[in-house]
């Protein structure tokens, strides 16, 4: 996967690590769950919480999201390789998401 970010000053797209390819991993437990993007040497290039109120769109192979739980809102685009890695990180995403807003108190 590849990984943009919305630059505040021009509100366009910027390739992260010059649009290179990344990793990613969601984890956690409990209600509590995290998006980490990394690059070849696993340093972050990304971690967005996972909550209740995650929101995405999708276009093509490209899913966007804004980290709302940070000080400084930052919006992000995520570039899968294919259809069928989008799909299987979508699927997880989506069980996750399920799995907070059904145990969550406000629900």
């Amino acid at each position: 996967m590849r990984l943009y970010r919305v630059s505040p000053s021009t509100g366009g797209y910027e390739p992260v690590e010059n649009g290179g390819p990344l990793g990613s991993v969601i984890m956690g437990s409990g209600l509590s769950f995290q998006l980490l993007v990394y690059n070849a040497q696993k340093a972050p290039q990304a971690l967005v919480p996972i909550g209740a109120n995650f929101d995405y769109t999708l276009r093509d192979t490209y899913m966007s999201f804004t980290d709302k739980q940070s000080s400084v809102q930052t919006s992000w685009s995520l570039l899968f390789d294919t259809t069928d890695v989008m799909r299987t990180f979508l699927t997880t995403l989506n069980l996750i998401i399920n799995h907070v807003l059904s145990h969550s108190e406000a629900t």
